[in-house]
């Protein structure tokens, strides 16, 4: 008997999972609402909506490829190896020493963020052109919206041509070339120039908070007079008047000033510093990705600023770049003893390092991997 009744347990779970099974196979969804471009694009709201996703791609200006192809190829930071900690092949030594090779992520990761950027505006604005010519969207409305993706793109642009110089230029979205010719560094050049200087006139001029983190007037301008000041370089062709003109613009119009507190500009609430034209609105939920406190900071940072990541111990300052600072200068810090900690702020930490409670890290990284290791001390 009981061989009869498991088997008929068996049977009845089958059929219970066959019938379940042929019940899951309809997939298909009772849409509710969808949106449509009859539906959609009926306010500024929702062309701000779509727009949005341009701007996503520049959370790697900060922290990405861009950032430290450019900065640690300077004489101002540098990834040392500690241990087994970022040595990576030697890629980051190769960066600083100016061999890098076609192997190197960084020179190949700024392509990808810069055309990464281009290709999105290229598809928005291809998006509202076209929503545009089919009679669904008002050509005033999009007209901003069109020439502050031209701006942005523009932007994108300045980062290609300040690493790679000639490169090509692609404006086309629907039927773009995939292996598209390369222009000249004066070509793009040029373009550049001529897509800031058509899009400033139609950009907001205002600045609060529908502009923060997008590209009015004044960041177009920003990166018009940069043009013109990297024009000597990158054309052979001096132009530091019209830099200085496009300058001038910006400060006597009054709207930016110099903080009293150096060190409000790096406030959590930084937004309020009167010294930013542009800025990126990195935050812990809406737009991440800026790293630059992990890959910096040592492991034993963790408890000194609370982190919930463990940083990675990696870029530094140079020390001939921090000497380079007077003693007396605000930004250079002021070394923490053995004894207490620094109590002031400086641009640089440096000196012996304490957990939030006032006790003293100890250095038991993964280089020493000793938990009763040496006190952290950060040396110039």
């Amino acid at each position: 008997m009981k061989n009869i009744k498991i088997f008929t347990r068996i049977l009845i779970i089958g059929l219970i999972m066959a019938v379940s099974s042929q019940s899951c196979t309809n997939l298909d969804e009772e849409l509710f609402d969808e949106v449509t471009p009859d539906n959609y694009f009926k306010n500024e709201t929702q062309f701000v909506s779509a727009l949005a996703e341009a701007y996503t791609g520049l959370s790697g200006y900060a922290s990405g490829s861009y950032f430290a192809l450019s900065e640690v190829s300077s004489d101002a930071m540098i990834v040392p190896t500690r241990g087994q900690d970022w040595d990576d092949g030697g890629h980051w030594r190769r960066l600083h020493l100016h061999s890098w090779n076609f192997e190197d992520p960084e020179p190949g990761g700024v392509w990808g963020f810069g055309f990464g950027g281009v290709a999105n505006c290229n598809r928005l604005i291809f998006t509202f052109e076209t929503l545009v010519d089919e009679g669904k969207v008002d050509p005033a409305d999009a007209e901003a919206f069109i020439n502050e993706l031209r701006a942005l793109r523009a932007f994108f642009y300045y980062t290609l041509i300040d690493i790679y110089g000639n490169v090509p230029i692609v404006t086309n979205f629907e039927n773009a070339d995939p292996n598209p010719a390369t222009n000249t560094r004066s070509e793009v050049f040029n373009f550049i120039v001529d897509e800031l200087v058509q899009s400033i006139p139609t950009l907001s001029t205002d600045i609060d908070q529908s502009t923060y983190g997008r590209m009015n007037a004044n960041v177009a301008k920003m990166t018009l007079a940069k043009m013109y000041m990297n024009a000597e370089a990158w054309v052979g062709t001096a132009m530091y008047d019209k830099a200085s003109t496009v300058l001038d613009e910006i400060i006597n119009d009054g709207d930016y000033s110099l903080e009293p507190n150096y060190f409000t500009n790096f406030n959590v609430n930084s937004e309020v510093s009167k010294e930013f034209i542009f800025a990126l609105p990195f935050d812990q939920v809406f737009y991440g990705g800026f790293n630059l406190a992990v890959r910096t900071l040592h492991y034993g940072s963790q408890d000194t600023y609370n982190l919930t990541a463990q940083p990675w111990n990696g870029f530094c300052s140079l020390e001939e770049f921090y000497n380079s600072f007077d003693d007396d200068d605000l930004r250079k810090g002021k070394p923490g003893t053995i004894d207490a900690p620094y109590t002031g702020r400086g641009t640089f930490l440096v000196g012996y390092q304490y957990k939030s409670n006032g006790d003293p890290v100890v250095d038991s990284g993964a280089e020493t991997n000793d938990p009763d290791g040496e006190l952290l001390n950060f040396m110039p």
